[in-house]
């Protein structure tokens, strides 16, 4: 089974795979379990990528792990494998024009915790609505 959703700008996808830890020398075997893996949508990841790959060389270490850091995503595994591979973008061009390179730490990759039922949250502004009666 394999559902796919676009949630802008995430894409959330079902399937059924071979998730089971398996040991060394042997193949993964399918445990029938349903896992949800959420990853930046595809076209959105592409810009993005596209935008940091052309800002590497004109913008000041700081202010483009500032940036980098600041990407309104949370970091799940997929997410974070989507960033590290636009870090590896930014470095190489950086690299090819004599700069110094970022480190992976210029990534968020920790997510926040939100309570789902929360009303308002004043830190970020962010309101939830709540459903029932």
């Amino acid at each position: 089974m394999l559902s796919l959703l676009r949630v802008l700008p995430y894409s959330v996808r079902a399937s059924n795979g071979p998730y089971r830890r398996k040991l060394p020398g042997t193949p993964a075997a399918r445990d029938n379990k349903l896992r949800v893996r959420v990853q930046i949508e595809r076209e959105h990841y592409l810009g993005l990528k596209a935008y940091f790959a052309d800002i590497a060389r004109r913008y000041l270490a700081e202010e483009l792990a500032m940036q980098l850091y600041c990407v309104p995503f949370e970091p799940y595994a997929p997410v974070r494998r989507q960033m590290l591979n636009i870090l590896r973008a930014v470095n190489d061009r950086r690299k090819s024009a004599g700069l110094d390179k970022l480190p992976p730490k210029v990534l968020r990759y920790r997510r926040r915790i939100v309570k789902p039922f929360q009303t308002t949250n004043e830190s970020t502004n962010i309101i939830f609505f709540e459903t029932g009666s």
